[in-house]
């Protein structure tokens, strides 16, 4: 299946989405790609992981309208090199989301429902405070949430030091169909409040900063 979706979140960010279908063999057959793309390709060794590699980089060209080149920091965050966009990249399963921003940086994360692992690791990305604002504290669609925004807010912030549970915060919030999110980043002791937009889908969660 090609691209599913653009969203416009906003005039200085959208979001492409992928349904995977096909194989990574027939992937390749839809783009051009570069000789570093292609090495980059063969390091993964998964055909999912092929697969993936392939749709986000068929994201990024029907999102941008050419042949933008991803490139990597050293922490493993994507950017394109061309340096038009701030870019972000998720993947989980069959889908793909990648995110585009004009005006700053983005993170973006898609997760697969349902997760039970969820349950038992909260300790590890939730917060004391945040443990205690649960109004269910089994409530799984809550915890996607968490999990997934504290994703994003950590691909926003660029920086491998971020620790979920204490330097990502999420305010209270009642899970919906879709909504908005407030959390505050804490990077090397400064603290940056941050909004992110999520949707909730039949087996999916999505959430963006913006």
């Amino acid at each position: 299946m090609p691209l599913t979706a653009i969203e416009i979140i906003s005039p200085q960010l959208r979001v492409g989405f992928w349904e995977i279908s096909e194989s990574w063999e027939e992937l390749m057959l839809s783009g051009t790609w570069t000789e570093a793309e292609k090495k980059k390709l063969m390091q993964r060794r998964s055909p999912v992981k092929k697969a993936q590699f392939l749709a986000a980089r068929l994201v990024i060209t029907a999102m941008t309208g050419g042949s933008q080149r991803v490139g990597y920091r050293e922490d493993g965050s994507p950017y394109l090199e061309d340096q038009v966009f701030f870019i972000s990249i998720s993947h989980t399963a069959t889908k793909v989301a990648v995110a585009l921003r004009t005006d700053g940086p983005v993170g973006v994360d898609i997760q697969q429902m349902p997760r039970p692992a969820l349950l038992k690791a909260k300790s590890f990305y939730l917060s004391e405070a945040e443990q205690a604002g649960l109004r269910n504290p089994d409530d799984l669609t809550a915890l996607h949430l968490y999990w997934s925004a504290k994703e994003a807010l950590y691909k926003y912030a660029g920086n491998r030091q971020v620790d979920l549970r204490n330097d990502c915060r999420l305010q209270p919030f009642e899970p919906g169909p879709q909504g908005t999110l407030t959390g505050t980043i804490r990077v090397n002791g400064e603290e940056e409040q941050v909004e992110l937009v999520y949707r909730l889908w039949a087996s999916w969660v999505f959430v963006v900063t913006c």
